[in-house]
């Protein structure tokens, strides 16, 4: 999507969201899965890790939520242009931060997670406990986990 924000005859430089192209002085939106944060840019970045852009002409990334991660490192922006690239944590494991290039750890010794997209492990009921130390996400993906 191309806009006469900048010409060279006018010394001005495209909007956020936009990068001059060299040749034709014409502002370019970025496309999804970038971003041009400033103004007067000559190229759009790719959002980094744990990051996406759902729309063109994008300003900044959105952060993958607690509970899900991205872990492509700006190398392809088709794997940063919608929510759903972010991998979302399986029932028996976590990430606590958004932004998080992942991958999900499983519960910790004496916790659960019963529903995927978790962003804390569930402690045991009093009196119950479940032994298992990290080690596999099944054994911790549901309260009668814990005995």
């Amino acid at each position: 999507e191309a806009s006469d924000h900048a010409s060279a005859d006018q010394c001005s430089s495209c909007t956020a969201g936009y990068y001059l192209n060299s040749s034709t002085y014409a502002c370019i939106a970025c496309e999804k899965g970038k971003y041009a944060a400033t103004s007067g840019s000559t190229s759009c970045e790719i959002c980094e890790a744990g990051k996406y852009a759902p729309t063109n002409a994008s300003t900044v990334c959105t952060n993958c939520k607690a509970g899900s991660y991205l872990n492509d490192n700006s190398t392809d922006a088709s794997m940063h242009d919608e929510a759903t690239d972010c991998t979302v944590c399986a029932a028996g494991t976590f990430i606590t931060e958004e932004a998080s290039a992942g991958p999900c750890s499983v519960c910790p010794f004496g916790t659960y997670a019963a529903e995927d997209h978790a962003s804390s492990c569930t402690s045991c009921s009093a009196g119950s406990y479940l032994a298992d130390d990290a080690t596999n996400a099944s054994m911790h993906d549901e309260a009668t986990d814990c005995t």
